[in-house]
């Protein structure tokens, strides 16, 4: 192999078109409007378009009336068999139609992908352009037709300024790549499927409009074409799988396809044959554009490859569900998006839908963003026909229209881990591809079962039948004979044993998902994760998701943002270590918020706009104020979904949504930018004492009273609430968490909904309170129980200020009564400042909100944030308090041995305070002539830092990134490129918290 030195651009198969002879087609249109030197005949169509001052040009732009010029006949020469290049040199003029697609050339009629296999649709070829709506943006685009479907090739958008010439080129090779070059720049090169020649058109050639259809002309000025023509190469020579490799990543190879797309064999292969080989790549190299030159039968070849710049830890940040281009996610800080590449091609297959998929994988990675697939392929009805759950009487069980899958028959679960192979094999180790979504809320509506699997596997594990009660996913405990007053059960209560099965292994979901996890796992590299989301749309029990890495689940802003901090709080319950990744809705139920029915005065501006939207944007004050709430707990990462919603149009997203509020996605933005990229690896290091006070989510009573969030609100999520506003800062505990002895440091237990408990339970919450653990219980407890305190549950009415005066008189009177019994860890002067301590790490959220001008006319959402301002007291003696938000040191009071923060607030958000012992000295910093970077902070407390590494030419390189120094350290190694810049690099370490810097340097000779 030979290694060359790093190149700007590189298009393959150029390399060989200079060797080549060239036909040449040139029309120069201030010389006429036939091609010169040709004997080829064309006219302008009507009125429409004129040749004057040297151009063509169409003084009307409409869609009836054809423009441009239109060949007299269907010359074959106008649809080469070969390579060719088509070269327009052409100036943009300012926007004098909505029409976003201009033509250049068309003998195709249908530009777009027709997959109806019918070579009258994908025959010929198309270019032009796609015109942003400012008419300041175009993206190159072509469309090239080889019979039996249609591949579109896309460029880069550029701004164009109007009155400016540009030369606009377009290239393919005649076998499987296509170029767009501005200016005789590379603007991006494409690998093209199927390949191989263009299918001879059947239509006539228009120059500067469509020759069919809807007459979608250029609007601009035309002053030349220029087609050239060559030979196309009998092989195809491509690459095969991902071209981007990780900057130092080993053992780095390029799979190159060898294909023969001629009429005859050619070096050894037959018609239509192919090869694939392994060509090693260099990759300890600076980020960029390179070529690897390799050989195959003696002939030599060139392709090319990217070095991607270094990938580091950060706070993933997942969109769930998008269509359009990642780029648009990556503005406003996403890391991640979730869509189903593989999933599609198990009905619909399409050839080379595995070298298109890697291709766009190839995209992503490359500027260090990431996928998660979603494996769906247990939501398809013909699936769920195959395999169905079902009711007493043998029928399938139906809820609506829909079905459940079987999780227990033998055979589906060999079919999902077949399937789940197959897709895993699809992404071909690629490591863009990151996290699998597995069958994502394919759990709600699964039910007990009565097939042959489910009843055996009832009888192997519990030793009885399904009870003869069981219909559904509960049942009430009125409808159980011989239960006792006192409504303390025993363990072995044949309804609980079986919905203890059931929610565990019963229903055959936990078994598949891990059965779906293993096959993905199986054929990707370590760095996939696979995660199973909503994960407490059940019972509250640890026994979800199978083997799944990680845990999920998503929330609604409303009916209070402070909703996401009690569902995080329930998910961490769920998880028991597991890491979990919580979710925000960027929507919002437009009947729960602002319904149509109802008419409001003054009326919003967007409804007539949207008046049929049924999902809204979530508005931004409540929006940042729900990720506040989940950020201030120890999540793995962050999911939102609603892209319709949240991007408006042009902007590809699902159509149920619509985009209400164009403020929500600047303000994600800016919480992304300045808290969540800077101080995501150290909050992911930050795990937390877990709080004194817990809210006991019952499985008993879930099962046995129908009880339970179910991962919607209600009024455990509302009680969470209300202790919040009181200072309380409880967390979620179940039942196992008490039987397993997992509550030495709670000092607090609440007992609401919990109508029904175990003897073993029963026996458990007795020795808590033996050793003066306090009890705190609603109206429905088991008359066994007697509470320390006792409460009455807060129903939620139509008033929406109301409930949350009702919500927070509740905990205050709580905290009244625990007064002299109980000192909160940190407590604010008001109730609408939320405060949670996370180690060191105190965060205090704005909870003030009134009815705004969005969705407040309709008084169903207090979606505004008004300014705020107050103290917060942590119980703890500190001395030195940090602004991790704005990164200084605050003022502060010690107290009585406790820490006084004042706060203010505009208007949303949070703010995130580091507590210390005493004030951050400056790192102690090492560079060894390796590279090594070693960093001390002198404290224990995780230390958001970054790390910045500079060349000898003052140039930041892929190095610099956001960290945190764990347990007093700070380890890096710099990855010094074999073609790095030589001389002095200047490694800096800054300290977040107090803006300090310590400086090092490596020789790099």
């Amino acid at each position: 192999m030979n290694f060359k030195t790093k190149i700007t651009a590189l298009l393959g198969g150029l390399l060989l078109w200079s060797g080549l002879h060239a036909d040449v087609l040139e029309w120069d249109f201030s010389k006429g409007i036939n091609p010169l030197n040709n004997k080829m005949q064309f006219k302008i169509s009507g009125t429409a378009a004129e040749i004057k001052d040297g151009y063509l040009r169409q003084p009307v732009v409409n869609r009836t009336t054809p423009g441009g010029i239109f060949a007299a006949e269907k010359y074959p020469e106008l649809t080469p068999q070969g390579a060719f290049r088509i070269a327009f040199e052409i100036t943009m003029e300012p926007k004098r139609n909505q029409d976003s697609f201009l033509f250049l050339w068309d003998n195709k009629g249908d530009y777009y992908g027709d997959k109806s296999g019918k070579p009258q649709k994908n025959s010929g070829f198309t270019i032009g352009m796609y015109r942003a709506p400012n008419g300041k943006v175009i993206v190159p685009k072509a469309w090239l037709g080889f019979g039996k479907e249609t591949f579109a090739v896309n460029g880069v958008s550029f701004a164009v300024v109007p009155g400016k010439k540009y030369l606009f080129e377009f290239y393919y090779n005649g076998s499987g790549l296509a170029a767009f070059y501005i200016d005789g720049k590379l603007n991006r090169e494409v690998a093209v499927f199927p390949g191989g020649p263009v299918a001879p058109a059947l239509y006539k050639t228009a120059i500067g409009n469509r020759t069919v259809g809807n007459y979608l002309g250029f609007d601009g000025k035309i002053h030349s074409v220029k087609m050239t023509t060559a030979k196309a190469e009998h092989l195809v020579v491509r690459a095969a799988g991902r071209k981007v490799f990780q900057r130092g990543e080993k053992n780095a190879v390029l799979k190159v396809e060898v294909r023969n797309v001629s009429h005859q064999e050619t070096e050894g292969l037959k018609v239509g044959g192919k090869k694939i080989i392994s060509v090693p790549v260099r990759t300890n190299l600076t980020a960029g554009d390179y070529k690897v030159d390799f050989s195959f039968n003696g002939k030599k070849y060139s392709l090319s490859y990217t070095v991607a710049p270094l990938i580091h830890e950060k706070m993933p940040i997942l969109m769930w569900g998008f269509g359009d281009s990642f780029h648009i996610l990556r503005k406003t800080g996403f890391t991640h998006m979730l869509n189903s590449y593989a999933g599609p091609q198990f009905f619909r297959p399409k050839e080379n839908h595995k070298a298109r998929m890697l291709s766009e994988l190839d995209e992503m990675y490359k500027y260090g963003f990431f996928f998660s697939d979603y494996f769906t392929l247990p939501h398809y009805p013909q699936v769920t026909k195959k395999y169905p759950r079902l009711t007493r009487d043998g029928k399938p069980y139906l809820k609506g229209r829909r079905m459940n899958l079987d999780a227990q028959n033998p055979q589906a679960q060999k079919d999902m881990r077949e399937w789940a192979e197959k897709f895993a094999l699809t992404y071909d180790g690629h490591p863009a591809l990151q996290m699998l979504d597995i069958c994502s809320e394919i759990r709600d509506w699964s039910t007990p079962s009565f097939s042959k699997y489910e009843r055996d596997a009832c009888r192997k594990a519990t030793g009885a039948d399904i009870p003869a009660k069981v219909n559904g996913r509960s049942i009430h405990y009125l409808q159980i004979p011989g239960l006792p007053v006192s409504r303390i059960i025993p363990d072995n209560n044949p309804y609980l044993v079986y919905y203890r099965w059931f929610w565990s292994n019963g229903d055959g979901w936990n078994p598949l998902f891990s059965i779906i996890a293993d096959g993905y796992r199986k054929h990707l590299p370590s760095t996939f994760k696979s995660y199973f989301a909503p994960a407490v749309r059940q019972p509250p029990c640890r026994a979800v998701g199978g083997n799944a890495d990680f845990l999920g689940q998503w929330s609604y802003s409303n009916p209070e943002p402070m909703l996401l901090a009690a569902t995080a709080d329930e998910l961490l319950a769920t998880g028991n270590g597991r890491p979990v990744i919580q979710g925000t809705q960027l929507i919002l139920y437009r009947n729960a918020t602002a319904p149509k029915n109802v008419k409001v005065s003054p009326e919003p501006a967007w409804v007539a706009k949207e008046k049929d939207a049924n999902y809204i944007t979530n508005p931004p004050d409540t929006l940042i104020q729900s990720v506040w709430a989940t950020l201030s707990r120890p999540v793995h990462g962050m999911i939102f979904h609603g892209d319709g919603s949240f991007y408006p149009p042009p902007i590809k997203g699902a159509s149920i949504y619509r985009c209400t509020n164009d403020k929500s996605e600047p303000a994600l933005r800016k919480l992304i930018q300045e808290v969540i990229q800077p101080l995501g690896p150290a909050l992911r290091n930050v795990k937390g004492k877990k709080s004194e006070v817990a809210i006991l989510h019952s499985f008993t009573s879930s099962v046995l009273a129908l009880r339970g969030s179910y991962g919607w609100s209600g009024w455990l999520p509302d009680l969470h609430i209300a202790l919040q506003t009181a200072g309380l800062d409880p967390y979620v505990i179940f039942e196992e968490d008490i039987l397993e002895g997992k509550i030495d440091h709670v000092k607090i237990i609440f007992l609401s909904h919990c109508d029904v408990l175990t003897e073993s339970l029963y026996k458990k919450l007795m020795e808590f309170q033996v050793r003066g653990g306090i009890i705190i219980a609603d109206e429905f407890a088991p008359p066994a129980i007697l509470p320390n305190l006792r409460f009455h549950t807060v129903a939620r009415g139509r008033d929406v200020l109301q409930n949350k005066k009702n919500l927070v008189k509740l905990g205050a009177t709580i905290r009244k009564q625990l007064a002299g019994h109980y000192v909160p860890r940190s407590e604010t002067s008001t109730p609408d400042l939320i405060s949670h301590l996370r180690d060191d790490y105190l965060f205090v959220i704005n909870d003030k909100r009134i009815f705004g001008d969005y969705i407040g006319q309709w008084k169903r959402f207090a979606e505004k944030a008004l300014p705020n301002k107050g103290t917060v007291t942590v119980n703890r003696k500190a001395g030195a308090v940090y602004d991790l938000v704005k990164r200084c040191a605050v003022p502060f009071k010690v107290v009585n041995g406790k820490t006084v923060i004042d706060v203010a607030f505009d208007g949303a958000g949070g703010k995130l305070f580091l507590l210390l012992d005493s004030p951050l000295k400056p790192f102690t910093l090492v560079v060894k002539p390796n590279g090594e970077v070693i960093a001390k902070s002198g404290t224990s407390a995780v230390i958001p830092v970054q790390l910045i590494v500079r060349d000898p030419n003052g140039k930041e390189t892929d190095d610099t990134h956001y960290g945190a120094a764990v347990n007093g350290e700070f380890r890096y190694k710099i990855n010094i490129p074999e073609n790095a810049a030589k001389g002095k690099w200047c490694v800096e370490l800054k300290s977040l918290p107090d803006q300090s810097i310590v400086k090092g340097a490596l020789i790099v000779k």
